[in-house]
């Protein structure tokens, strides 16, 4: 399969995709070397702090699972690689599956709407990414 030339937007948007997963990796990594002290610092509540720092294991994975595979699929939408459209899918999964969680643990209620924004956004930006690299395969940019 020929591939074809990507555009100075495809460039761009791989560029933005990359930016936007480091720092859900900074994100991530900051949450899990937390302590209640340096949530509070962050301007987190003492019970927002506790909350977050009782979080249940299989919660810190799934959040995790989303950032890395998502870092992994704009590296290899970077690279022009067909397989970022399945790693972005996978990525997507586990941002919906974070989404559910923290509504059944009481996330969203105890950090509030501006929590609901942020992870909507997240959410909203990873559908957004799954659809690009599918549009982008579909154009033979990926191969």
């Amino acid at each position: 399969m020929t591939k074809t030339k990507p555009s100075i937007l495809f460039w761009g948007v791989a560029v933005l995709f990359v930016i936007w997963n480091l720092f859900g990796i900074y994100t991530f990594y900051v949450s899990i070397t937390g302590t209640t002290e340096s949530l509070m610092a962050q301007g987190y509540t003492a019970d927002q702090a506790a909350f977050m720092m009782g979080s249940p294991m299989w919660y810190w994975v799934v959040f995790g699972l989303a950032v890395w595979s998502g870092l992994l699929a704009s590296i290899l939408f970077m690279f022009r690689k067909a397989w970022a459209v399945k790693t972005y899918l996978f990525s997507l999964f586990f941002v919906a599956i974070s989404f559910v969680a923290d509504a059944l643990i009481g996330t969203f209620n105890v950090l509030g709407g501006a929590y609901i924004v942020i992870m909507t956004v997240v959410l909203v930006l990873a559908l957004i990414e799954y659809y690009t690299a599918r549009r982008f395969a579909a154009k033979g940019v990926l191969s």
